[in-house]
């Protein structure tokens, strides 16, 4: 920090003004409404940068908390692992309804400005903000504990020449995050754009079968969660929360013999598919391990006499997973049946052929993984400039 600076606690600036948003519930959103409004939740999900500078959702509801141009917003609830309590959003627009669990900090800009205030709390203060909050699954965050914020104040002028450099550096960063994540985008699309063609182009002499023809589909089940004994073995269960992955090495339980034989639930030979038909429709993993699997899963076992590689079985679900999400049915869970899954119509070459193909993609899918990979690494290079420019702007240095 310079050394003409001056550090403030934000209690201890005179032209500051803390309130607290009114409780809009999440009904009130009505696109078609008379008023604007800012929830608590979009904090987080709409409103990404440290400006706001267009609110987007509206209600019918006059909020008895109106913004102010230029009020601070910070979330005042979030959940343990969002860690998100610690940011800060600085509204451009006046009249705004403000809703519940949203914390406001309004300055007068007469000491410090609002746009250097939202920095300030977007960068050297969010560990110390985000330390405020209190509660375990549910965090709460006060404008008693806001106020212990100190805050290194140079004169307004310095802080409008802050903002601007900041303002001008966010704005680039956002341009080349906003690339690559378009670039990331459009490697993991191209890459499934030529996995469909490899299988529309199918031969002349390739076979088309019936799943239910050439595989066998085992279902599973949930042993019961009242026998925590159950829940103590070394067999891998699988649900669709560990299908993260091409390929599931770890399960978050593990369960015992007894709960296999005294339940539903089947055990599915390593270096088998397994796809989800319930909830996470469209997915699809190897297993490197015998694995057991709930009811949401079914096991699909190539049949002896198949001549259908595993692994070329596993692409070419991968494959279709659009059209298995677009079969879903249900109100509130998304599933499709067995018999749906045996009718689908599989494409199958000769064993050479088949080979072939899953040499041809498994390259396609290391060059694909190497520029996500590319493209992961500039993304996080952006978030971390981001906070060294933050870091500078706040000790002089920018």
């Amino acid at each position: 920090m310079k050394k003409d600076w001056k550090l403030k606690s934000l209690e201890d600036i005179e032209s500051i003004t803390f309130l607290r948003g009114n409780g809009l519930p999440k009904a009130v959103l009505d696109q078609e409404g008379s008023f604007k409004c800012v929830l608590y939740g979009q904090l987080y999900t709409l409103y990404k940068t440290p400006i706001i500078k267009e609110v987007i959702s509206r209600t019918n509801i006059v909020g008895k908390i109106l913004s102010q141009n230029g009020d601070v917003l910070v979330p005042g609830t979030t959940t343990a692992d969002a860690l998100g309590i610690a940011i800060a959003r600085s509204l451009k627009e006046e009249g705004v309804a403000i809703g519940g669990d949203i914390n406001i900090i309004r300055t007068e800009n007469k000491e410090v400005i609002s746009d250097y205030l939202s920095y300030y709390l977007n960068g050297p203060a969010k560990l110390e903000l985000a330390s405020y909050a209190t509660g375990t699954n549910i965090m709460h965050l006060s404008n008693k504990k806001i106020k212990n914020i100190e805050i290194p104040i140079p004169s307004l002028e310095e802080q409008k020449q802050i903002v601007a450099k900041l303002d001008q550096c966010f704005e680039a960063i956002d341009k080349a995050k906003a690339n690559a994540v378009k670039n990331l985008d459009n490697t993991k699309e191209l890459f499934q754009s030529k996995l469909n063609d490899i299988f529309r182009q199918k031969g002349k002499d390739w076979a088309v079968k019936e799943v239910g023809d050439v595989c066998n589909l085992i279902g599973g089940g949930t042993p019961s969660k009242k026998n925590n004994k159950f829940y103590s073995g070394d067999i891998l269960w699988a649900t669709v929360r560990d299908m993260k992955s091409d390929v599931i090495t770890q399960t978050e339980f593990s369960i015992t013999k007894e709960a296999v034989t005294k339940s539903s639930t089947n055990i599915i030979p390593r270096g088998n598919v397994i796809i989800a038909t319930r909830v996470g429709l469209g997915k699809v993993c190897l297993i490197n391990q015998d694995t057991a699997i709930n009811q949401d899963l079914r096991g699909v076992i190539p049949k002896e006499k198949s001549d259908l590689l595993v692994k070329f079985l596993f692409w070419w679900f991968k494959s279709i997973s659009n059209l298995i999400i677009n079969e879903g049915t249900g109100a509130t869970v998304q599933g499709v049946k067995l018999p749906f899954i045996k009718s689908l119509k599989i494409p199958i070459p000769t064993k050479a052929t088949q080979i072939n193909i899953v040499a041809l993609i498994d390259t396609l899918q290391k060059q694909t993984q190497s520029l996500e990979s590319k493209y992961q690494q500039e993304l996080n290079s952006l978030k971390e400039l981001k906070k060294s420019i933050l870091q500078k702007a706040f000790e002089g240095e920018l």
